[in-house]
C-alpha cells in the first residue's frame, strides 16, 4: 500500500516556498567600485557603471530569465541542487531589406535624361540574436568529477545532452561535430528517465534522440 496524497503536498510546499525565493523581475544594481581619481575620470566610471546595469537588464529580457528561475529553483528544493548552463547565442535569419536605388529616365530616343530614386526591397542574411543566455541543466544530466569539492577543482565535468539526429547533421555541416553518418541506427537504452518519466507522464522524453556526452576537462597547466 502507497499513500497518494503526500506527493501533491510537497509539490504544494514547493510552490509555497518558490513564491518567495523568485524575483519576478530581476534586476542588477551596479556600483562603481570607489577609487581615488579626478572628478571628471569618476564621472565617467560611474557612466559605465550605468552603461552595464542597463546592459544586464536588457540581456535578461531577451533571455526571458525571470522564466527560467522558477525550473531552476524547484530542482534545487527537490533535489538539493541545480544547474545553470551559460553560453552564448548566436542566431541569423533572412531578412527584407530596403535600399535606395536609381532608375534611369529615358527620353523618346532611348537616352538617359534623369535618374529617379527608388526604394528597393532584398533579402539579406543578418543576426536576430547575439547575447549571452542561460538554461537549466537536469542534475541527472550532469556528471562532475566524483573526488571535486567544488566546480573550480573538478578534474572534468561531463554534460548529457539529448540531440535529434537531423540537427547533429545541421550542426556537423557547422563544423561542429564529426563522423555523425557513422552512428546508424540508435537504439533504445533502459535508464533513469524511462522508468520516471513515463510513471509520472506517460511520455519518454528521449525517444528518436541522441545521446551527446559533452566533456570539459583540465590540462596538466591547469587551462581547460
Amino acid at each position: 500500500w502507497a499513500s497518494k496524497q503526500h506527493p501533491p503536498y510537497l509539490m504544494q510546499i514547493i510552490e509555497t516556498m518558490i513564491a518567495s525565493l523568485l524575483d519576478p523581475d530581476p534586476r542588477w544594481r551596479i556600483r562603481a567600485q570607489p577609487r581615488m581619481t579626478d572628478p571628471a575620470q569618476w564621472e565617467t566610471t560611474m557612466k559605465g557603471a550605468k552603461a552595464i546595469e542597463l546592459l544586464l537588464s536588457q540581456q535578461a529580457d531577451s533571455d526571458r530569465l525571470a522564466e527560467k528561475q522558477s525550473p531552476f529553483a524547484k530542482q534545487v528544493l527537490i533535489a538539493g541542487w541545480s544547474v545553470y548552463k551559460t553560453f552564448w547565442d548566436y542566431r541569423e535569419a533572412v531578412r527584407p531589406r530596403k535600399r535606395m536605388t536609381q532608375k534611369p529616365l529615358h527620353d523618346s530616343y532611348g537616352s538617359v535624361i534623369a535618374n529617379l530614386p527608388m526604394l528597393e526591397t532584398t533579402e539579406g542574411v543578418e543576426p536576430v540574436r547575439d547575447d549571452p543566455s542561460a538554461e537549466g541543466v537536469d542534475v541527472r544530466d550532469f556528471i562532475p568529477h566524483e573526488a571535486a569539492v567544488s566546480l573550480e577543482k573538478a578534474l572534468r565535468v561531463h554534460h548529457r545532452v539529448w540531440i535529434s539526429y537531423p540537427e547533429l547533421l545541421r550542426m556537423q555541416k557547422a563544423g561542429i561535430y564529426h563522423n555523425v553518418e557513422k552512428l546508424g541506427e540508435t537504439r533504445e537504452f533502459g535508464s533513469e528517465y524511462s522508468a520516471r518519466e513515463q510513471d509520472l507522464f506517460m511520455a519518454n522524453c528521449t525517444k528518436d534522440m541522441v545521446e551527446v556526452i559533452e566533456t570539459w576537462w583540465r590540462r596538466d597547466d591547469g587551462s581547460l
